[in-house]
Protein backbone atom coordinates (compact mmCIF):
# COMPACT_ATOMS: atom_id res chain seq x y z
CA UNK A 1 0.00 0.00 0.00
CA UNK A 2 1.24 3.48 -0.82
CA UNK A 3 2.43 5.52 2.12
CA UNK A 4 0.73 8.68 0.83
CA UNK A 5 -1.86 10.05 3.23
CA UNK A 6 -2.63 13.27 5.06
CA UNK A 7 -3.51 13.92 8.71
CA UNK A 8 -6.40 16.18 9.67
CA UNK A 9 -9.12 16.43 12.36
CA UNK A 10 -11.86 13.80 12.33
CA UNK A 11 -15.24 15.50 12.08
CA UNK A 12 -18.91 14.83 11.39
CA UNK A 13 -19.77 11.63 9.57
CA UNK A 14 -16.16 10.47 9.62
CA UNK A 15 -16.71 9.26 13.17
CA UNK A 16 -18.65 6.42 11.55
CA UNK A 17 -15.42 5.36 9.83
CA UNK A 18 -13.54 5.87 13.12
CA UNK A 19 -15.94 3.47 14.83
CA UNK A 20 -15.45 0.87 12.09
CA UNK A 21 -11.65 1.02 12.38
CA UNK A 22 -11.89 0.91 16.18
CA UNK A 23 -14.25 -2.06 15.96
CA UNK A 24 -11.83 -3.99 13.74
CA UNK A 25 -8.72 -2.99 15.71
CA UNK A 26 -10.04 -3.78 19.19
CA UNK A 27 -12.74 -6.34 18.43
CA UNK A 28 -15.47 -3.95 19.56
CA UNK A 29 -19.01 -5.22 18.97
CA UNK A 30 -21.28 -3.38 16.58
CA UNK A 31 -23.71 -3.08 19.48
CA UNK A 32 -21.33 -0.48 20.99
CA UNK A 33 -21.96 1.89 18.07
CA UNK A 34 -24.62 4.12 19.64
CA UNK A 35 -22.68 4.38 22.91
CA UNK A 36 -19.54 5.42 21.02
CA UNK A 37 -21.39 8.11 19.06
CA UNK A 38 -22.99 9.37 22.24
CA UNK A 39 -19.54 9.61 23.86
CA UNK A 40 -18.20 11.59 20.89
CA UNK A 41 -21.09 14.05 21.17
CA UNK A 42 -20.73 14.34 24.96
CA UNK A 43 -16.99 15.20 24.85
CA UNK A 44 -16.52 18.09 22.41
CA UNK A 45 -13.33 19.11 24.24
CA UNK A 46 -11.62 15.94 23.00
CA UNK A 47 -9.76 16.38 19.71
CA UNK A 48 -9.58 13.54 17.17
CA UNK A 49 -7.04 13.30 14.38
CA UNK A 50 -7.27 10.96 11.42
CA UNK A 51 -4.93 9.79 8.69
CA UNK A 52 -6.75 9.87 5.35
CA UNK A 53 -6.12 8.63 1.85
CA UNK A 54 -8.60 10.79 -0.04
CA UNK A 55 -11.81 10.30 1.98
CA UNK A 56 -10.89 6.91 3.46
CA UNK A 57 -9.83 6.91 7.11
CA UNK A 58 -6.72 4.76 7.61
CA UNK A 59 -6.24 5.39 11.32
CA UNK A 60 -7.08 7.82 14.11
CA UNK A 61 -6.48 8.84 17.71
CA UNK A 62 -8.05 11.09 20.34
CA UNK A 63 -6.40 13.62 22.66
CA UNK A 64 -8.20 14.20 25.97
CA UNK A 65 -7.17 17.50 27.63
CA UNK A 66 -6.80 17.19 31.40
CA UNK A 67 -4.09 17.54 34.04
CA UNK A 68 -1.75 15.27 35.98
CA UNK A 69 -0.56 15.94 39.52
CA UNK A 70 3.16 16.12 40.29
CA UNK A 71 4.04 17.09 43.87
CA UNK A 72 0.59 18.56 44.37
CA UNK A 73 0.46 20.72 41.26
CA UNK A 74 -1.65 19.99 38.21
CA UNK A 75 0.41 19.80 35.02
CA UNK A 76 -1.56 20.26 31.76
CA UNK A 77 -1.74 16.75 30.25
CA UNK A 78 -3.08 15.29 27.03
CA UNK A 79 -4.33 11.73 27.35
CA UNK A 80 -3.81 9.78 24.13
CA UNK A 81 -6.66 7.31 23.57
CA UNK A 82 -8.38 5.14 20.95
CA UNK A 83 -5.32 4.86 18.72
CA UNK A 84 -6.37 2.65 15.80
CA UNK A 85 -4.99 1.78 12.35
CA UNK A 86 -6.60 -0.37 9.66
CA UNK A 87 -4.74 -3.69 9.32
CA UNK A 88 -3.88 -3.04 5.67
CA UNK A 89 -2.44 0.39 6.57
CA UNK A 90 -0.06 -0.76 9.29
CA UNK A 91 3.66 -0.39 8.81
CA UNK A 92 3.52 2.72 6.59
CA UNK A 93 3.85 5.33 9.34
CA UNK A 94 0.21 6.10 10.07
CA UNK A 95 0.48 5.88 13.87
CA UNK A 96 3.71 7.89 13.90
CA UNK A 97 2.16 10.65 11.80
CA UNK A 98 -0.88 10.78 14.09
CA UNK A 99 1.30 11.02 17.19
CA UNK A 100 3.40 13.74 15.59
CA UNK A 101 0.24 15.75 14.85
CA UNK A 102 -1.03 15.18 18.39
CA UNK A 103 2.24 16.49 19.86
CA UNK A 104 2.09 19.58 17.64
CA UNK A 105 -1.51 20.28 18.65
CA UNK A 106 -0.79 19.79 22.35
CA UNK A 107 2.24 22.06 22.26
CA UNK A 108 0.26 24.76 20.45
CA UNK A 109 -2.59 24.36 22.98
CA UNK A 110 -0.45 24.77 26.10
CA UNK A 111 -0.52 21.08 27.03
CA UNK A 112 2.98 20.25 28.30
CA UNK A 113 2.92 16.50 29.04
CA UNK A 114 1.10 13.45 27.68
CA UNK A 115 0.20 10.04 29.11
CA UNK A 116 -1.29 6.91 27.57
CA UNK A 117 -2.00 3.23 28.10
CA UNK A 118 -0.13 1.42 25.31
CA UNK A 119 -1.02 -1.63 23.28
CA UNK A 120 2.59 -1.56 22.06
CA UNK A 121 5.48 -0.14 24.07
CA UNK A 122 7.78 -0.03 21.04
CA UNK A 123 5.49 2.14 18.92
CA UNK A 124 5.15 4.85 21.55
CA UNK A 125 8.73 4.66 22.82
CA UNK A 126 9.92 5.36 19.28
CA UNK A 127 7.84 8.57 19.37
CA UNK A 128 9.21 9.77 22.72
CA UNK A 129 6.90 8.24 25.32
CA UNK A 130 8.45 6.08 28.03
CA UNK A 131 7.25 3.68 30.71
CA UNK A 132 6.17 5.60 33.80
CA UNK A 133 4.28 3.27 36.11
CA UNK A 134 2.04 0.28 36.59
CA UNK A 135 -1.63 0.03 35.72
CA UNK A 136 -4.10 -2.82 35.80
CA UNK A 137 -6.08 -4.83 38.33
CA UNK A 138 -5.62 -6.73 41.59
CA UNK A 139 -7.55 -9.71 42.90
CA UNK A 140 -8.10 -9.60 46.65
CA UNK A 141 -10.10 -12.01 48.85
CA UNK A 142 -13.26 -10.21 49.89
CA UNK A 143 -12.99 -11.50 53.46
CA UNK A 144 -9.63 -9.73 53.83
CA UNK A 145 -11.37 -6.37 53.62
CA UNK A 146 -13.91 -7.38 56.23
CA UNK A 147 -11.16 -8.03 58.77
CA UNK A 148 -9.34 -4.71 58.43
CA UNK A 149 -8.49 -3.46 61.90
CA UNK A 150 -8.79 0.07 63.22
CA UNK A 151 -11.39 2.69 64.04
CA UNK A 152 -13.94 3.37 61.34
CA UNK A 153 -15.76 6.68 61.10
CA UNK A 154 -18.44 8.50 59.17
CA UNK A 155 -21.83 7.47 57.89
CA UNK A 156 -22.11 5.20 54.85
CA UNK A 157 -24.81 6.19 52.34
CA UNK A 158 -25.80 5.26 48.78
CA UNK A 159 -25.19 7.95 46.17
CA UNK A 160 -26.38 8.47 42.62
CA UNK A 161 -24.02 6.23 40.57
CA UNK A 162 -24.09 8.69 37.68
CA UNK A 163 -22.17 11.16 39.84
CA UNK A 164 -22.60 14.60 41.32
CA UNK A 165 -20.73 17.84 41.97
CA UNK A 166 -20.10 16.61 45.51
CA UNK A 167 -18.37 13.45 44.27
CA UNK A 168 -16.24 15.51 41.90
CA UNK A 169 -15.25 17.82 44.75
CA UNK A 170 -14.35 14.82 46.93
CA UNK A 171 -12.00 13.53 44.23
CA UNK A 172 -10.55 17.02 43.64
CA UNK A 173 -9.59 17.29 47.31
CA UNK A 174 -7.95 13.84 47.23
CA UNK A 175 -6.12 13.70 43.90
CA UNK A 176 -3.34 16.29 44.44
CA UNK A 177 -1.81 14.02 47.09
CA UNK A 178 -1.61 11.03 44.73
CA UNK A 179 1.52 11.05 42.54
CA UNK A 180 0.48 11.19 38.85
CA UNK A 181 -3.27 11.15 39.58
CA UNK A 182 -5.33 12.57 36.74
CA UNK A 183 -6.73 16.03 37.35
CA UNK A 184 -10.03 15.04 35.77
CA UNK A 185 -11.44 17.35 33.14
CA UNK A 186 -15.04 17.20 31.99
CA UNK A 187 -14.34 14.42 29.43
CA UNK A 188 -12.79 12.24 32.14
CA UNK A 189 -15.81 12.73 34.38
CA UNK A 190 -18.09 11.89 31.45
CA UNK A 191 -16.25 8.57 31.12
CA UNK A 192 -16.69 7.82 34.84
CA UNK A 193 -20.29 8.92 35.07
CA UNK A 194 -21.30 6.99 31.96
CA UNK A 195 -20.08 3.88 33.76
CA UNK A 196 -22.51 4.67 36.55
CA UNK A 197 -25.40 4.14 34.11
CA UNK A 198 -24.45 0.53 33.45
CA UNK A 199 -26.41 -2.36 34.92
CA UNK A 200 -25.00 -3.37 38.29
CA UNK A 201 -23.27 -0.02 38.95
CA UNK A 202 -23.31 1.31 42.51
CA UNK A 203 -21.81 4.29 44.32
CA UNK A 204 -21.52 4.65 48.10
CA UNK A 205 -20.07 7.54 50.05
CA UNK A 206 -18.79 8.27 53.54
CA UNK A 207 -20.00 11.43 55.19
CA UNK A 208 -18.12 12.87 58.17
CA UNK A 209 -19.54 15.94 59.91
CA UNK A 210 -21.70 16.57 56.86
CA UNK A 211 -18.80 16.44 54.38
CA UNK A 212 -18.18 13.67 51.84
CA UNK A 213 -14.79 12.24 52.87
CA UNK A 214 -14.69 9.24 50.57
CA UNK A 215 -16.59 7.11 48.11
CA UNK A 216 -16.39 3.83 46.26
CA UNK A 217 -17.88 3.15 42.83
CA UNK A 218 -18.21 -0.46 41.83
CA UNK A 219 -19.93 -2.75 39.37
CA UNK A 220 -21.52 -6.13 40.08
CA UNK A 221 -21.57 -8.68 37.27
CA UNK A 222 -23.60 -11.86 37.62
CA UNK A 223 -21.96 -15.25 37.23
CA UNK A 224 -24.08 -17.52 34.97
CA UNK A 225 -25.26 -20.74 36.61
CA UNK A 226 -24.04 -19.55 40.02
CA UNK A 227 -25.37 -17.72 43.06
CA UNK A 228 -22.19 -15.61 43.19
CA UNK A 229 -21.24 -12.48 41.26
CA UNK A 230 -18.09 -10.54 40.40
CA UNK A 231 -17.40 -7.17 42.00
CA UNK A 232 -15.08 -4.66 40.32
CA UNK A 233 -14.00 -1.44 42.02
CA UNK A 234 -14.16 1.32 39.39
CA UNK A 235 -13.14 4.29 41.52
CA UNK A 236 -12.25 4.69 45.19
CA UNK A 237 -11.31 7.76 47.23
CA UNK A 238 -10.72 8.19 50.97
CA UNK A 239 -9.50 11.38 52.61
CA UNK A 240 -8.34 9.66 55.80
CA UNK A 241 -7.74 6.26 57.37
CA UNK A 242 -11.06 6.09 59.19
CA UNK A 243 -13.02 6.76 55.99
CA UNK A 244 -10.93 4.17 54.12
CA UNK A 245 -11.61 1.54 56.79
CA UNK A 246 -15.35 2.17 56.59
CA UNK A 247 -15.37 1.88 52.79
CA UNK A 248 -13.24 -1.26 52.57
CA UNK A 249 -15.10 -3.01 55.38
CA UNK A 250 -18.29 -2.29 53.46
CA UNK A 251 -16.78 -4.03 50.44
CA UNK A 252 -15.71 -6.88 52.71
CA UNK A 253 -19.34 -7.30 53.70
CA UNK A 254 -20.04 -8.76 50.25
CA UNK A 255 -18.05 -11.91 51.02
CA UNK A 256 -21.10 -14.20 51.15
CA UNK A 257 -21.58 -13.76 47.38
CA UNK A 258 -18.18 -12.49 46.22
CA UNK A 259 -15.05 -14.57 46.72
CA UNK A 260 -12.60 -12.00 45.34
CA UNK A 261 -12.80 -8.30 44.57
CA UNK A 262 -11.18 -6.79 41.49
CA UNK A 263 -9.35 -3.64 42.62
CA UNK A 264 -7.56 -1.07 40.43
CA UNK A 265 -3.80 -1.35 40.77
CA UNK A 266 -3.43 2.32 41.70
CA UNK A 267 -5.15 1.52 45.03
CA UNK A 268 -2.41 -0.97 46.01
CA UNK A 269 -0.23 1.44 48.06
CA UNK A 270 -3.14 2.36 50.33
CA UNK A 271 -4.74 -1.09 50.41
CA UNK A 272 -1.40 -2.67 51.39
CA UNK A 273 -1.23 -0.45 54.46
CA UNK A 274 -4.70 -1.53 55.60
CA UNK A 275 -4.68 -5.30 55.02
CA UNK A 276 -3.21 -7.58 57.68
CA UNK A 277 -1.57 -9.80 55.08
CA UNK A 278 -0.23 -9.46 51.53
CA UNK A 279 -3.48 -10.77 50.08
CA UNK A 280 -3.69 -8.51 47.02
CA UNK A 281 -2.31 -10.23 43.92
CA UNK A 282 -1.85 -8.96 40.38
CA UNK A 283 -4.67 -10.01 38.09
CA UNK A 284 -3.92 -7.97 34.96
CA UNK A 285 -1.05 -5.54 34.48
CA UNK A 286 0.29 -3.17 31.87
CA UNK A 287 2.58 -0.17 32.16
CA UNK A 288 1.33 3.30 31.27
CA UNK A 289 3.65 5.69 29.45
CA UNK A 290 4.45 9.37 29.76
CA UNK A 291 6.00 12.07 27.58
CA UNK A 292 7.09 15.64 28.03
CA UNK A 293 5.66 17.74 25.20
CA UNK A 294 7.21 21.09 26.19
CA UNK A 295 10.27 20.97 28.47
CA UNK A 296 10.10 24.55 29.85
CA UNK A 297 6.33 24.30 30.30
CA UNK A 298 6.49 20.93 32.04
CA UNK A 299 9.22 22.04 34.46
CA UNK A 300 7.41 25.30 35.29
CA UNK A 301 4.00 23.68 35.82
CA UNK A 302 4.98 20.89 38.21
CA UNK A 303 5.76 20.97 41.90
CA UNK A 304 9.06 20.03 43.55
CA UNK A 305 9.81 18.74 47.05
CA UNK A 306 10.41 21.23 49.85
CA UNK A 307 14.11 21.90 50.33
CA UNK A 308 15.19 20.76 46.87
CA UNK A 309 17.40 23.32 45.11
CA UNK A 310 20.04 23.29 42.42
CA UNK A 311 20.59 23.30 38.69
CA UNK A 312 21.98 21.14 35.89
CA UNK A 313 22.39 21.61 32.15
CA UNK A 314 21.01 18.83 29.95
CA UNK A 315 21.04 18.02 26.24
CA UNK A 316 17.75 16.45 25.13
CA UNK A 317 17.11 14.59 21.88
CA UNK A 318 13.61 13.94 20.52
CA UNK A 319 12.74 11.25 17.95
CA UNK A 320 10.05 13.49 16.48
CA UNK A 321 12.77 16.05 15.73
CA UNK A 322 15.52 13.82 14.26
CA UNK A 323 18.97 15.28 13.87
CA UNK A 324 18.41 17.97 16.49
CA UNK A 325 19.19 18.26 20.18
CA UNK A 326 18.25 21.04 22.58
CA UNK A 327 20.18 22.25 25.61
CA UNK A 328 18.27 23.25 28.74
CA UNK A 329 19.46 24.72 32.02
CA UNK A 330 17.06 23.20 34.57
CA UNK A 331 16.95 25.07 37.89
CA UNK A 332 14.86 24.40 41.00
CA UNK A 333 14.41 26.48 44.13
CA UNK A 334 11.66 27.03 46.70
CA UNK A 335 9.32 24.45 45.16
CA UNK A 336 9.44 25.89 41.64
CA UNK A 337 11.46 25.06 38.54
CA UNK A 338 12.55 26.61 35.26
CA UNK A 339 14.12 25.31 32.07
CA UNK A 340 15.98 27.94 30.05
CA UNK A 341 17.74 27.44 26.70
CA UNK A 342 21.40 26.60 27.21
CA UNK A 343 24.52 26.66 25.10
CA UNK A 344 25.64 23.17 24.14
CA UNK A 345 29.12 24.05 25.36
CA UNK A 346 28.01 23.72 28.98
CA UNK A 347 26.16 20.40 28.73
CA UNK A 348 26.53 18.18 31.81
CA UNK A 349 24.02 15.38 31.10
CA UNK A 350 22.69 14.01 27.80
CA UNK A 351 19.47 12.01 27.52
CA UNK A 352 16.49 11.47 25.23
CA UNK A 353 13.04 12.98 25.80
CA UNK A 354 11.57 9.63 26.86
CA UNK A 355 14.24 9.19 29.52
CA UNK A 356 13.67 12.70 30.85
CA UNK A 357 9.91 12.11 30.85
CA UNK A 358 10.15 8.88 32.85
CA UNK A 359 12.60 10.46 35.30
CA UNK A 360 10.43 13.53 35.82
CA UNK A 361 7.23 11.55 36.59
CA UNK A 362 9.02 9.09 38.91
CA UNK A 363 9.01 6.09 36.58
CA UNK A 364 12.80 5.72 36.39
CA UNK A 365 15.92 6.74 38.28
CA UNK A 366 19.07 8.23 36.81
CA UNK A 367 20.86 4.97 37.69
CA UNK A 368 18.39 2.80 35.77
CA UNK A 369 18.44 5.15 32.79
CA UNK A 370 22.25 5.18 32.78
CA UNK A 371 22.37 1.39 32.93
CA UNK A 372 19.95 1.23 29.99
CA UNK A 373 22.16 3.51 27.93
CA UNK A 374 19.60 6.29 27.92
CA UNK A 375 21.55 8.86 29.96
CA UNK A 376 25.20 9.94 30.08
CA UNK A 377 27.09 12.47 32.18
CA UNK A 378 29.56 12.85 35.01
CA UNK A 379 28.54 11.38 38.33
CA UNK A 380 28.04 14.71 40.11
CA UNK A 381 25.77 16.15 37.41
CA UNK A 382 23.75 12.93 37.14
CA UNK A 383 23.27 12.92 40.91
CA UNK A 384 22.12 16.54 40.84
CA UNK A 385 19.63 15.81 38.07
CA UNK A 386 18.24 12.85 40.03
CA UNK A 387 17.97 15.01 43.13
CA UNK A 388 15.97 17.68 41.34
CA UNK A 389 13.45 15.18 39.98
CA UNK A 390 13.02 12.94 43.02
CA UNK A 391 9.39 11.89 42.77
CA UNK A 392 7.31 9.19 44.51
CA UNK A 393 6.26 6.14 42.52
CA UNK A 394 3.49 7.32 40.16
CA UNK A 395 0.07 5.67 40.32
CA UNK A 396 -2.20 6.96 37.55
CA UNK A 397 -5.86 6.86 38.64
CA UNK A 398 -7.64 6.48 35.31
CA UNK A 399 -7.81 4.23 32.27
CA UNK A 400 -8.54 5.93 28.96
Amino acid sequence: MSAEFDVRPVEGDDFEQYFDVRSQSFGVSRSDHDSWMELIEATPEVVSFGAYRASRLLGALRVIPAGQFVHGRSVPMGGIAAVVVRPEARGIGVARALLDQAITWMRDSGIVVSSLHPASTRAYRSAGWEIAGRAGWLRTPTRSFGSIRGDAAGTLEPLDPTGSAEVRACYAAYAPGVPAAVDRSEPFWVLHERGGREDGAFLYGIRTDGVLTGYVAYTQTSEPRSWTYDLRIDDVVAHDRASAITLWRFIGGHSMQVEEVQVPLHALPEVSLLLDEQDASIHLENHWMHRIVDVPGAVAARGFPVGVAGSVTVLVTDPLMPGTATGWRISVDDGAGTAAPADEGGIEVALDIGALSSLAIGGSTTASLHNAGRLTGDDDAVARLGGLFQTPTPVITDEF
